[in-house]
């Protein structure tokens, strides 16, 4: 009996480290998008294009309420 619980305990190690694996590049995976992310707001805010799509969504409004 003691035999199988110590194979049981082999297999449980080896899946465990493949769900490490897979666990640290799902991180690394969301720490990149992430940081690009972060990266292509702060170039966007450099570049001023908030400006750009702030007056396209005043004048999409103005055109909803029939003004524009």
């Amino acid at each position: 009996m003691e035999e199988v619980g110590k194979d049981n305990m082999n297999s449980d190690r080896t899946c465990s480290g493949i769900n490490d694996k897979s666990r640290i590049i799902k991180m690394i995976l969301r720490i990149t998008i992430l940081a690009a992310a972060a990266a292509l707001f702060v170039a966007g805010i450099f570049t001023q294009g908030f400006a750009d799509v702030r007056g396209k969504a005043i004048m999409i409004c103005l055109e909803c309420i029939g003004i524009g």
